[in-house]
């Protein structure tokens, strides 16, 4: 051991400052850990850049990616920085940044859906009541469809449905499409 270039002084019964130092490094390493899951890098469309080709959707595992009117949107809380959405952006629309959380207002007024990856139904909230609610897989068939409640939600029933990935499209003039993978 290298010697101190100040004089340690213990007194018996003390516990050596160096046998505690061992801990420091994993305790700084669970603190950064800890404060990362908060903060990720993500990726994020330009909506000024993308022409709304959908390209990117089905290259989407985990459902973050949608089409909001016509451009090509990413949901924050669902993307999990992979970037497999950015090489079939042929525009290069897609861009990482720093997320460092949801806001209160950022979920306002949106649509959700889940379960995500579904198994046997999908409950979608957040939609105007009357609004139709559809099912296409990706050759763009209709394949289930229902009608969104009083209350603002819709159930679709996905349990004749394949494996693989769908979309989502809520509303009839202004409609949001988003990605569902059962």
């Amino acid at each position: 051991m290298a010697e101190l270039p100040y004089p340690l002084i213990f007194r018996k019964g003390d516990i050596s400052v160096f046998s505690k130092s061992r801990w420091i490094v994993p305790i700084m390493l669970f603190i950064v850990a800890a404060s990362a899951i908060a903060m990720l890098w993500i990726y994020q469309v330009d909506p000024a850049i993308c022409n709304g080709c959908a390209r990117c959707i089905p290259y989407c595992t985990t459902g973050a990616l949608s089409m909001v009117g016509s451009n090509a949107v990413i949901d924050p809380a669902l993307c999990n920085g992979c970037g497999d959405c950015v090489p079939p952006c042929i525009r290069g629309a897609i861009y990482k940044y720093w997320y460092v959380g949801i806001t209160g207002d950022e979920t306002e007024g949106q649509i959700s859906f889940g379960p995500n990856p579904a198994v046997e139904s999908v409950f979608v909230t957040g939609a105007a009541a009357g609004d139709p609610v559809e099912v296409f897989d990706l050759t763009g068939r209709l394949v289930a469809s229902t009608v969104v409640s009083p209350d603002g939600e819709a159930v679709l029933e996905l349990s004749n449905l394949a494996s693989g990935n769908y979309l989502i499209r809520v509303g009839m003039d202004e409609f949001q499409v988003l990605t569902l993978i059962k």
